[in-house]
């Protein structure tokens, strides 16, 4: 892409700071992860209280980014979001929160679309860590 999508505006806002506004108004915590290679900028963060989360697995992609914003996790519960939703409702987040909520026996809720399931887009009980840094580890 050349340029940090993160920092791409819509409707004169970049990406980042869309998706903290939205998420900001449903969770009591917002982490926020970021890689060596690729450390978010300060000033997408101003005025946000976020905890920064630093992912152990260089190049490793989305998973990476997941299996550490979820080592990180307080909460019995995580919604998951990519930088990339500029239209992100926060009505949709707390359905997330509400289905996971609701089966205890299932570690994750998310939106599907026409190419299957949605991970970045996705409500997380933080004990699948466990099974991300597994794959991780086998280089999956």
């Amino acid at each position: 892409m050349g340029s940090d999508k993160r920092a791409l505006a819509v409707d004169g806002e970049p990406l980042l700071r869309r998706v903290l506004d939205s998420v900001s108004t449903v969770a009591d915590e917002v982490l926020v992860v970021e890689s060596d290679h690729s450390p978010v900028p300060a000033a997408l963060l101003t005025g946000f209280a976020v905890l920064l989360v630093r992912d152990r697995w260089p190049d490793a992609g989305p998973l990476a980014g997941l299996e550490a914003g979820l080592r990180a996790c307080d909460a019995p519960l995580a919604i998951v979001v990519g930088a990339d939703a500029p239209y992100l409702q926060p009505a949709l987040l707390r359905l997330l929160a509400r289905e996971l909520a609701a089966a205890p026996e299932a570690d994750a809720v998310a939106v599907a679309s026409g190419r299957g399931a949605e991970p970045l887009l996705a409500a997380y009980r933080p004990r699948v860590a466990v099974a991300a840094t597994s794959m991780l580890a086998a280089g999956e």
